[in-house]
Protein backbone atom coordinates (compact mmCIF):
# COMPACT_ATOMS: atom_id res chain seq x y z
CA UNK A 1 0.00 0.00 0.00
CA UNK A 2 1.26 3.49 -0.85
CA UNK A 3 2.43 5.44 2.17
CA UNK A 4 0.50 8.64 2.80
CA UNK A 5 3.78 10.58 2.93
CA UNK A 6 4.76 9.61 -0.60
CA UNK A 7 6.22 6.76 -2.63
CA UNK A 8 9.79 6.86 -3.93
CA UNK A 9 11.04 4.72 -6.80
CA UNK A 10 14.74 3.93 -6.30
CA UNK A 11 16.56 2.71 -9.42
CA UNK A 12 20.09 1.29 -9.16
CA UNK A 13 21.75 -1.86 -10.49
CA UNK A 14 23.50 -2.25 -7.13
CA UNK A 15 21.07 -4.14 -4.87
CA UNK A 16 23.01 -3.10 -1.75
CA UNK A 17 22.48 0.62 -2.52
CA UNK A 18 18.79 -0.03 -3.21
CA UNK A 19 18.36 -1.67 0.20
CA UNK A 20 20.35 1.10 1.91
CA UNK A 21 18.13 3.78 0.38
CA UNK A 22 14.99 1.79 1.17
CA UNK A 23 15.95 1.59 4.86
CA UNK A 24 17.00 5.25 4.99
CA UNK A 25 13.88 6.69 3.35
CA UNK A 26 11.53 4.31 5.18
CA UNK A 27 12.79 5.69 8.48
CA UNK A 28 11.52 9.08 7.31
CA UNK A 29 7.99 7.83 6.72
CA UNK A 30 8.32 7.19 3.00
CA UNK A 31 7.24 4.15 1.02
CA UNK A 32 10.00 2.82 -1.24
CA UNK A 33 9.88 0.67 -4.37
CA UNK A 34 13.17 -0.53 -5.84
CA UNK A 35 14.12 -1.40 -9.42
CA UNK A 36 17.45 -2.86 -10.51
CA UNK A 37 17.37 -1.42 -14.04
CA UNK A 38 15.57 1.12 -16.21
CA UNK A 39 13.20 -1.40 -17.79
CA UNK A 40 12.05 -2.62 -14.39
CA UNK A 41 11.59 1.01 -13.33
CA UNK A 42 9.33 1.77 -16.30
CA UNK A 43 7.16 -1.24 -15.45
CA UNK A 44 6.81 0.04 -11.90
CA UNK A 45 5.76 3.47 -13.17
CA UNK A 46 2.88 1.95 -15.13
CA UNK A 47 1.61 -0.13 -12.20
CA UNK A 48 2.33 2.00 -9.12
CA UNK A 49 1.57 5.55 -8.01
CA UNK A 50 5.05 7.07 -7.83
CA UNK A 51 5.74 10.52 -6.39
CA UNK A 52 9.53 10.85 -6.90
CA UNK A 53 12.13 8.84 -8.83
CA UNK A 54 15.68 8.54 -7.49
CA UNK A 55 17.90 6.92 -10.12
CA UNK A 56 21.54 6.13 -10.68
CA UNK A 57 23.06 7.35 -13.95
CA UNK A 58 25.53 4.56 -14.75
CA UNK A 59 23.44 1.42 -15.28
CA UNK A 60 23.70 -1.32 -17.92
CA UNK A 61 21.03 -1.57 -20.61
CA UNK A 62 19.38 1.79 -19.99
CA UNK A 63 21.30 4.54 -18.22
CA UNK A 64 19.68 7.10 -15.95
CA UNK A 65 19.59 9.86 -18.55
CA UNK A 66 17.69 7.71 -21.04
CA UNK A 67 15.41 6.48 -18.24
CA UNK A 68 14.64 10.07 -17.29
CA UNK A 69 13.71 10.87 -20.91
CA UNK A 70 11.32 7.92 -20.97
CA UNK A 71 9.81 8.95 -17.62
CA UNK A 72 9.16 12.47 -18.93
CA UNK A 73 7.15 10.97 -21.78
CA UNK A 74 4.98 9.04 -19.33
CA UNK A 75 4.74 11.63 -16.54
CA UNK A 76 6.16 15.07 -17.44
CA UNK A 77 5.59 16.48 -13.94
CA UNK A 78 7.18 13.61 -12.02
CA UNK A 79 10.34 14.82 -10.20
CA UNK A 80 13.42 12.78 -11.14
CA UNK A 81 16.58 12.95 -9.00
CA UNK A 82 19.75 11.51 -10.50
CA UNK A 83 22.70 10.07 -8.58
CA UNK A 84 26.14 10.67 -10.10
CA UNK A 85 29.67 9.75 -9.07
CA UNK A 86 32.28 12.28 -8.00
CA UNK A 87 33.93 14.04 -10.92
CA UNK A 88 30.91 13.61 -13.24
CA UNK A 89 29.51 17.12 -12.94
CA UNK A 90 29.02 17.25 -16.70
CA UNK A 91 26.56 14.38 -16.44
CA UNK A 92 24.67 16.20 -13.69
CA UNK A 93 24.42 19.30 -15.88
CA UNK A 94 23.16 17.19 -18.79
CA UNK A 95 20.55 15.63 -16.52
CA UNK A 96 19.32 19.02 -15.30
CA UNK A 97 19.13 20.29 -18.87
CA UNK A 98 17.10 17.21 -19.78
CA UNK A 99 14.50 17.88 -17.10
CA UNK A 100 15.89 16.36 -13.87
CA UNK A 101 14.55 17.96 -10.72
CA UNK A 102 17.87 17.69 -8.88
CA UNK A 103 20.96 15.54 -8.44
CA UNK A 104 23.12 14.14 -5.66
CA UNK A 105 26.60 12.60 -5.64
CA UNK A 106 27.60 9.06 -4.73
CA UNK A 107 28.66 8.19 -2.14
CA UNK A 108 25.78 10.34 -0.91
CA UNK A 109 25.32 12.39 2.21
CA UNK A 110 22.40 10.95 4.18
CA UNK A 111 20.93 14.28 5.24
CA UNK A 112 21.34 15.77 1.76
CA UNK A 113 19.56 12.96 -0.03
CA UNK A 114 16.63 12.98 2.41
CA UNK A 115 16.31 16.77 2.03
CA UNK A 116 16.34 16.57 -1.80
CA UNK A 117 13.77 13.76 -1.87
CA UNK A 118 11.42 15.62 0.49
CA UNK A 119 11.77 18.76 -1.63
CA UNK A 120 10.83 16.69 -4.67
CA UNK A 121 7.72 15.49 -2.85
CA UNK A 122 6.72 19.09 -2.10
CA UNK A 123 7.05 19.98 -5.78
CA UNK A 124 4.98 16.94 -6.80
CA UNK A 125 2.20 17.79 -4.34
CA UNK A 126 2.12 21.39 -5.55
CA UNK A 127 1.84 20.17 -9.13
CA UNK A 128 -1.01 17.83 -8.15
CA UNK A 129 -2.84 20.68 -6.41
CA UNK A 130 -2.50 22.87 -9.48
CA UNK A 131 -3.99 20.15 -11.68
CA UNK A 132 -7.01 19.84 -9.36
CA UNK A 133 -8.36 23.23 -10.46
CA UNK A 134 -7.50 22.97 -14.17
CA UNK A 135 -11.03 21.83 -15.19
CA UNK A 136 -12.43 25.05 -13.70
CA UNK A 137 -10.02 27.53 -15.30
CA UNK A 138 -10.72 29.57 -18.42
CA UNK A 139 -8.11 32.02 -19.64
CA UNK A 140 -8.89 34.94 -21.93
CA UNK A 141 -6.25 36.58 -24.12
CA UNK A 142 -6.60 39.54 -26.46
CA UNK A 143 -4.26 40.84 -29.18
CA UNK A 144 -4.64 44.00 -31.29
CA UNK A 145 -2.00 43.92 -34.00
CA UNK A 146 -1.17 45.88 -37.18
CA UNK A 147 -1.74 44.08 -40.48
CA UNK A 148 1.70 42.51 -40.60
CA UNK A 149 2.22 38.75 -40.91
CA UNK A 150 5.46 39.02 -38.93
CA UNK A 151 3.43 39.06 -35.70
CA UNK A 152 1.68 35.75 -36.37
CA UNK A 153 4.43 33.45 -35.14
CA UNK A 154 4.75 35.28 -31.81
CA UNK A 155 0.98 35.26 -31.25
CA UNK A 156 0.76 31.52 -31.91
CA UNK A 157 3.67 30.94 -29.50
CA UNK A 158 1.94 32.84 -26.68
CA UNK A 159 -1.33 30.98 -27.24
CA UNK A 160 0.53 27.67 -27.29
CA UNK A 161 2.27 28.39 -23.97
CA UNK A 162 -0.98 29.27 -22.22
CA UNK A 163 -2.81 26.29 -23.73
CA UNK A 164 -0.05 23.93 -22.57
CA UNK A 165 -0.20 25.32 -19.03
CA UNK A 166 -3.93 24.66 -18.84
CA UNK A 167 -3.52 21.13 -20.13
CA UNK A 168 -4.93 21.41 -23.65
CA UNK A 169 -3.36 18.52 -25.65
CA UNK A 170 -0.05 19.66 -27.18
CA UNK A 171 -0.32 17.21 -30.08
CA UNK A 172 -3.74 18.56 -31.02
CA UNK A 173 -2.41 22.10 -30.92
CA UNK A 174 0.73 21.44 -32.93
CA UNK A 175 -0.92 19.30 -35.62
CA UNK A 176 -4.04 21.37 -36.19
CA UNK A 177 -4.70 24.46 -34.13
CA UNK A 178 -1.57 26.45 -34.94
CA UNK A 179 -2.03 25.77 -38.66
CA UNK A 180 -5.64 26.95 -38.57
CA UNK A 181 -4.72 30.13 -36.67
CA UNK A 182 -1.99 30.85 -39.17
CA UNK A 183 -4.42 30.50 -42.10
CA UNK A 184 -7.09 32.63 -40.41
CA UNK A 185 -4.68 35.42 -39.49
CA UNK A 186 -3.11 35.45 -42.95
CA UNK A 187 -6.58 35.74 -44.47
CA UNK A 188 -7.49 38.67 -42.21
CA UNK A 189 -4.22 40.49 -42.87
CA UNK A 190 -3.83 39.84 -46.59
CA UNK A 191 -7.39 39.49 -47.88
CA UNK A 192 -9.31 41.41 -45.21
CA UNK A 193 -7.10 44.41 -44.48
CA UNK A 194 -5.16 44.16 -47.76
CA UNK A 195 -1.96 44.40 -45.65
CA UNK A 196 -2.80 48.00 -44.80
CA UNK A 197 -0.50 48.63 -41.82
CA UNK A 198 -2.91 51.29 -40.52
CA UNK A 199 -5.66 48.71 -40.08
CA UNK A 200 -5.74 46.36 -37.13
CA UNK A 201 -6.53 42.69 -36.62
CA UNK A 202 -8.07 41.80 -33.27
CA UNK A 203 -7.66 38.31 -31.85
CA UNK A 204 -9.70 37.22 -28.82
CA UNK A 205 -8.84 33.81 -27.37
CA UNK A 206 -10.63 31.68 -24.79
CA UNK A 207 -8.49 28.84 -23.44
CA UNK A 208 -9.57 25.96 -21.22
CA UNK A 209 -8.41 22.34 -20.87
CA UNK A 210 -11.42 21.22 -22.95
CA UNK A 211 -11.69 23.87 -25.64
CA UNK A 212 -9.93 26.64 -27.56
CA UNK A 213 -12.00 29.41 -29.13
CA UNK A 214 -10.60 32.15 -31.38
CA UNK A 215 -12.44 35.23 -32.62
CA UNK A 216 -10.43 37.01 -35.33
CA UNK A 217 -11.71 40.35 -36.63
CA UNK A 218 -10.32 42.66 -39.33
CA UNK A 219 -11.18 46.22 -40.46
CA UNK A 220 -11.59 45.36 -44.12
CA UNK A 221 -14.65 45.74 -46.33
CA UNK A 222 -15.69 42.15 -45.77
CA UNK A 223 -16.93 39.68 -48.36
CA UNK A 224 -19.95 37.64 -49.36
CA UNK A 225 -20.01 34.85 -46.80
CA UNK A 226 -22.43 32.81 -48.92
CA UNK A 227 -19.73 32.66 -51.62
CA UNK A 228 -17.26 30.82 -49.38
CA UNK A 229 -16.04 27.78 -51.30
CA UNK A 230 -17.33 24.41 -50.17
CA UNK A 231 -14.62 23.11 -47.81
CA UNK A 232 -15.52 19.54 -48.78
CA UNK A 233 -14.78 20.10 -52.47
CA UNK A 234 -11.17 19.17 -53.35
CA UNK A 235 -11.36 21.47 -56.39
CA UNK A 236 -10.99 24.41 -54.03
CA UNK A 237 -7.43 23.36 -53.25
CA UNK A 238 -6.48 25.03 -56.53
CA UNK A 239 -7.22 28.58 -55.38
CA UNK A 240 -5.56 30.31 -52.46
CA UNK A 241 -8.69 31.49 -50.64
CA UNK A 242 -10.43 28.15 -51.04
CA UNK A 243 -7.35 26.33 -49.82
CA UNK A 244 -7.27 28.35 -46.60
CA UNK A 245 -10.96 27.71 -45.91
CA UNK A 246 -10.52 24.02 -46.69
CA UNK A 247 -7.58 23.68 -44.30
CA UNK A 248 -9.34 25.55 -41.47
CA UNK A 249 -12.42 23.36 -41.93
CA UNK A 250 -10.39 20.20 -41.48
CA UNK A 251 -8.14 21.52 -38.70
CA UNK A 252 -10.91 22.96 -36.52
CA UNK A 253 -14.18 21.54 -35.18
CA UNK A 254 -16.30 24.63 -35.72
CA UNK A 255 -16.06 27.70 -37.98
CA UNK A 256 -18.48 30.65 -37.91
CA UNK A 257 -18.48 33.96 -39.82
CA UNK A 258 -20.36 37.17 -39.14
CA UNK A 259 -22.69 38.48 -41.86
CA UNK A 260 -20.20 41.00 -43.17
CA UNK A 261 -17.35 38.51 -43.35
CA UNK A 262 -14.99 40.57 -41.21
CA UNK A 263 -15.01 38.17 -38.30
CA UNK A 264 -14.38 34.45 -38.02
CA UNK A 265 -14.75 32.28 -34.92
CA UNK A 266 -12.74 29.05 -34.77
CA UNK A 267 -13.33 26.38 -32.13
CA UNK A 268 -11.25 23.32 -31.32
CA UNK A 269 -12.18 20.72 -28.71
CA UNK A 270 -9.66 18.67 -26.78
CA UNK A 271 -12.10 15.77 -26.86
CA UNK A 272 -13.41 15.13 -30.36
CA UNK A 273 -16.48 13.36 -28.94
CA UNK A 274 -17.99 16.41 -27.21
CA UNK A 275 -21.74 16.77 -27.68
CA UNK A 276 -21.35 20.33 -28.98
CA UNK A 277 -19.00 19.14 -31.70
CA UNK A 278 -21.29 16.25 -32.68
CA UNK A 279 -24.25 18.59 -33.09
CA UNK A 280 -22.20 21.02 -35.19
CA UNK A 281 -20.90 18.20 -37.41
CA UNK A 282 -24.45 16.93 -37.97
CA UNK A 283 -25.67 20.41 -38.88
CA UNK A 284 -22.76 20.90 -41.28
CA UNK A 285 -23.32 17.57 -43.01
CA UNK A 286 -27.01 18.34 -43.32
CA UNK A 287 -26.38 21.73 -44.93
CA UNK A 288 -23.91 20.19 -47.41
CA UNK A 289 -26.42 17.51 -48.43
CA UNK A 290 -29.08 20.14 -48.94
Amino acid sequence: MTDQNGTILVVDDDDLICQLLRDLLSRHGLSVIVALDGFEALKALTSEQIDVVLTDVNMPGMNGIVLMEEIKKLAPDLPVIVMTGWGTEDIAVKALQGGAFNFCRKPFNVHEIVRIVKKGLEVKRLSDKQREVLPFIELNLSFDIPSDVRYIRSIIWHIYQMSKQLGFPEKEFNLRVKLAIDEALCNSIRHGNKEDINKKVKIEVQISPEKLRFKISDEGEGFDVSAIPDPKDPENLNNEGGRGVLLMAYYMDKIEYNEKGTEVILTKYANSDTEDKKQHAAQTQGSIRE
